[in-house]
């Protein structure tokens, strides 16, 4: 009879505390070679830590995002994040793992409190943030094809500005601007 009133007595202590919701930032680079898309960021829980809301992200590329854990009682909780590579040949994507690290406790409030704190695989040394960057390749089609529908773009706009200065000028001066190539 006496372990029934223990047992009943912890249980009411450990759900007493509000829940807290923890946010786990990410942030995805602007990849380089002139691709663009967003990146796939997966979060898994380790050795019974509570699940997130979502277990994967869509970030845009320079964009950020937060996986939402609600934690209700106070202890140490990993997590593994890391981005699901895409298809795409001319992206080599990030493989770099986090391993998240959340410290709840609680606040004297019936509350709790959290700190997060995150590693970069291979390193002994915390990360200051969670951030993921694809590698473009510079060579790559979706590259040249913005490279040159930009130059088109900005050369159309120049000869024609050109074209109404040098009609109404006597200048023979041309800026530098080739009309014919915009360059």
């Amino acid at each position: 009879l006496l372990s029934l009133f223990v047992f009943s007595i912890r249980s009411i202590s450990a759900s007493a505390y509000k829940t807290a919701t923890v946010k786990i930032p990410v942030s995805c680079l602007d990849t380089s070679g002139g691709t663009s898309g967003s990146y796939k960021i997966s979060i898994e829980p380790q050795n019974d830590s509570p699940a997130p809301s979502a277990n994967d992200l869509d970030i845009p590329a320079n964009g950020k995002g937060n996986f939402t854990i609600s934690i209700s009682e106070p202890g140490t909780y990993i997590y593994k994040v890391s981005e699901i590579p895409g298809n795409d040949p001319n992206i080599t994507y990030d493989d770099k793992v986090y391993e998240i690290t959340v410290f709840v406790e609680n606040d004297g409030a019936d509350g709790l409190k959290y700190s997060v704190s995150a590693k970069c695989s291979g390193t002994d040394l915390k990360s200051p943030d969670v951030h993921f960057k694809n590698i473009g390749d510079p060579n790559s089609t979706s590259k040249i094809t913005k490279q040159t529908t930009a130059k088109t773009e900005t050369t159309k706009k120049q000869t024609t500005k050109k074209a109404t200065t040098s009609a109404s000028s006597s200048d023979d001066s041309d800026g530098g601007v080739n009309p014919i190539t915009g360059f």
